[in-house]
């Protein structure tokens, strides 16, 4: 039921957008939004979508005000817009991430949690740069193991 739901979704944001979106695998929708790459993943067990972007790279200096700017957007989520700020385990960017209930969200309510998130993405991809961060290639930048962060072919809008 909920995998119906999940592509009802991207149905939706299509019709916004103005572009087809497919799901891929069944689970996964990448999607490059004017340079924030977003990925979108249906959580099966949980019946949830999951939607991350890439904000910035970690600096090489300065990581203690870097970090320092980070939690303090977390604080009751008031910079986040409910969303989440996470450094990836090799420490090497910052995402933006948000999960929802997929049994709550109607087609009108995703495409504003979508609008909502780019925003805040956005927003925080200004703010990091003003530390010094530089924009997260994810798209093209190895995780060091030779794992993209996203993949460099999304579907860019």
């Amino acid at each position: 039921m909920s995998k119906e739901v999940f592509k009802s979704l991207f149905d939706a944001l299509s019709h916004k957008v103005g572009v087809r979106l497919d799901v891929q695998d069944g689970n996964f929708m990448y999607v490059d939004f004017d340079d924030l790459p977003v990925m979108f993943e249906y959580l099966e067990g949980n019946e949830q979508i999951l939607i991350a972007v890439p904000v910035a790279q970690v600096p090489d200096e300065n990581r203690e005000v870097f970090y320092a700017g980070l939690l303090q957007g977390q604080f009751l989520f008031h910079g986040t817009g409910g969303a989440t700020l996470a450094l990836d385990p090799k420490e090497e960017f910052v995402n933006l991430q948000i999960v929802r209930d997929l049994q709550t969200l109607t087609p009108p309510d995703f495409i504003v949690l979508v609008e909502g998130f780019l925003q805040t993405a956005d927003f925080w991809a200004k703010r990091c740069a003003e530390t010094g961060a530089k924009p997260s290639e994810a798209g093209a930048e190895s995780g060091g193991d030779g794992e993209e962060a996203f993949p460099a072919n999304m579907l860019r809008i």
